[in-house]
């Protein structure tokens, strides 16, 4: 049998196509392991969430428009104009908590298996922790300051109450401090100047962009009856809504109302007076919210909305735009992770 002679070309070539067979058969091997990974983890996501926990029943919309007077005198000489929406997110536990409760007492005599699903059924539909991250506002151009921050469901739909009620609070801490120790509480320490740098002539002070909105959560009466709310709060039942405020301030800066302008008004058709196009501030609002329930089970559920300025009956230049998204179950479900 004759013998075949190879040489050294003929060898490294043998060795780069044996290389490349094996490289190709690993790759699609890692390929398939991918696929198969993928698929599998998908599964495991769907059989996790078959049946959600909780979802987004609603979104109640309200949107309109104001100005901060900085003029002295409050003349309307130096005005900035501002536009907001308020968000009501409402979320949907799956279940009465109520009747779980009732029928959690009304066990007290069964076994304490029986007991001890119902508690755990209570526990998987109630809530210990919540916060919302991943917080993006992109619109058209680059007018105003955008921020999206949390707002108490007593102010909704109002401009200004907040800040002064918050200025409220303020004074009443101060006339407390005052109290216990006899002396007035400095008028300018650091922590005043804080905020004073950032008033305006009408006292409103305006929050920056959280990076996160940590809410805090009630479980019972007392813990409700102390609360005012002016901090993110939310019900452990999820009983009240996730209330959040877009706001888009210094639109139009220094901007003055001529004497014979006696219709201006601090509502949405101030954006008209003014001269702003719509298509100029519109925006679309994306953040993710991120929730625990008290079997320590982590959610999530990305959330996309825009900003509502008008539709096919109405514009905000007429005051304001109230909207709302119904049955969202589907649409936006908490997923488990």
């Amino acid at each position: 049998m004759k013998k075949i002679k190879l040489n050294k070309r003929d060898v490294v070539a043998l060795v780069i196509i044996a290389i490349i067979v094996i490289s190709s058969f690993i790759y699609v091997s890692y390929k398939q392991l991918q696929y198969y990974m993928f698929a599998n983890e998908m599964e495991n996501l769907y059989t996790k969430n078959e049946n959600p926990i909780f979802c987004i029943d609603k979104i109640v919309m309200y949107s309109s428009a104001n100005a901060i007077d900085n003029s002295e005198g409050q003349t309307m000489q130096d005005l900035n104009i501002c536009q907001f929406t308020d968000l009501a997110i409402y979320i949907d536990n799956m279940v009465d908590i109520n009747a779980l409760v009732k029928e959690s007492d009304a066990m007290g005599v069964s076994t304490e298996e029986t007991n001890d699903e119902a508690s755990r059924k209570i526990k998987e539909h109630t809530i210990k922790e919540l916060y919302i991250d991943n917080i993006k506002i992109e619109n058209s151009s680059a007018r105003g300051i955008k921020t999206l921050t949390y707002k108490s469901p007593l102010r909704f739909g109002k401009f200004k109450t907040a800040d002064e009620e918050s200025k409220n609070n303020n004074e009443e801490v101060s006339a407390e401090k005052e109290t216990l120790s006899g002396e007035k509480t400095p008028e300018n320490n650091e922590e005043n100047k804080q905020v004073d740098e950032q008033k305006n002539n009408q006292g409103l002070v305006f929050e920056e962009q959280p990076e996160r909105i940590d809410f805090e959560i009630i479980s019972n009466n007392v813990d409700n009856e102390r609360n005012d709310y002016t901090k993110p709060t939310f019900y452990a039942d999820c009983s009240n809504p996730i209330t959040l405020n877009y706001m888009n301030r210094d639109i139009v800066t220094g901007y003055s109302v001529s004497a014979e302008d006696t219709q201006i008004k601090f509502d949405g058709s101030i954006l008209q007076s003014v001269g702003i196009n719509l298509a100029d501030i519109s925006c679309s609002l994306s953040f993710d919210i991120h929730m625990k329930n008290n079997l320590d089970q982590n959610f999530a559920c990305s959330v996309g909305i825009d900003i509502p300025l008008s539709n096919e009956n109405k514009t905000i230049y007429s005051g304001y735009m109230y909207g709302m998204q119904n049955e969202l179950q589907n649409q936006y479900k908490f997923f488990k992770n």
